[in-house]
């Protein structure tokens, strides 16, 4: 068998790199590029290393685990011991993820009798750069939209609660959002401002106020109050002066009977709130229908 030791240095580099590169990715770790490189010509180097058959004992599994430390620590920086571990598991996760990627997109394009892609694949230089670099590709595809959107959902779940609007004798039930950013208060009694969808809040408003709001643009609320004939509503009603990028503008809210939150501490039901008017949707795939003020959850 002949080994060109140029080649294997190479691919090993980019691979390397690219395996440290999503884990970062993957592990939200901070990086700089020269540690990243150092540690994938450590990494490379100790895969040329094992093809020398005096130097056989660095391949034994107490030998790897320990280069896998060292890799790790060169190219994040020594950290506590449980963060090491945990960028070590996750090397190795992106490391399993991307080999079997690699076999999988092998197979995919391979035709013909599987047992000589099988041959191709033991011998090391039977795949094609296209076909390392396609399952590479494909690998780093697949990790960036998985915990993209694992990550994404496991943040919406943690600041989601049920929560339930009483006004004029009638309720409707929310999914929320807790808005970490929101620091919206009314000017009059410094009240905390939650945003709401217009189709929901439509749900415990009376027949002309859904009609007001629907006729009239969300620029014309304010304009045309007079238009809307339910006293009591008008009542409530309350003006929310924000700030938008580049713009400042004016938001229609009212005050509810009251609000309810579902917590794991219990139930927070306060009236001292105001329910902005978002016309709209205020999440593209429906996850919920109001952003809560930090200040309702801590009431």
């Amino acid at each position: 068998m002949q080994i060109y030791v140029d080649i294997l240095f190479v691919v090993n580099l980019i691979m390397n790199s690219l395996i440290l590169l999503l884990t970062a990715f993957v592990a939200r770790a901070h990086y700089v590029w020269w540690r990243l490189l150092t540690a994938a010509i450590a990494g490379s180097v100790y895969v040329i290393a094992g093809v020398v058959p005096q130097l056989e004992f660095f391949y034994t599994v107490p030998c790897k685990f320990m280069a896998s430390f060292i890799i790790v620590i060169l190219a994040f920086g020594p950290k506590t011991i449980r963060i090491q571990f945990l960028l070590v598991v996750i090397f190795y996760i992106i490391s399993f993820v991307l080999g079997g990627a690699v076999v999988g997109w092998l197979f995919f394009w391979e035709s013909g009798n599987m047992s000589i892609g099988l041959k191709e694949l033991g011998q090391y230089g039977g795949i094609s750069w296209i076909m390392l670099m396609g399952g590479s590709l494909l690998c780093a595809t697949m990790l960036f939209l998985i915990i993209r959107v694992v990550l994404k959902r496991m943040l919406c779940q943690r600041t989601l609660y049920q929560a339930e609007v009483l006004y004029d004798n009638k309720s409707v039930a929310l999914n929320a959002m807790l808005d970490t950013g929101n620091a919206l208060y009314t000017i009059v009694g410094r009240k905390p401002v939650v945003l709401v969808d217009q189709l929901a809040l439509e749900k415990v408003l009376n027949e002309c106020v859904s009609e007001y709001l629907q006729d009239n643009s969300p620029e014309e609320w304010l304009e045309k109050l007079e238009a809307c004939k339910d006293k009591n509503w008008l009542s409530r009603i309350q003006i929310i002066p924000y700030k938008a990028v580049g713009s400042c503008s004016m938001l229609l809210g009212f005050r509810p009977d009251c609000i309810r939150v579902k917590t794991d501490k219990g139930d927070i039901e306060t009236s001292d709130v105001v329910l902005g008017i978002y016309h709209g949707t205020l999440s593209n795939n429906g996850m919920y229908e109001a952003l809560l003020h930090p200040a309702v959850i801590n009431m």
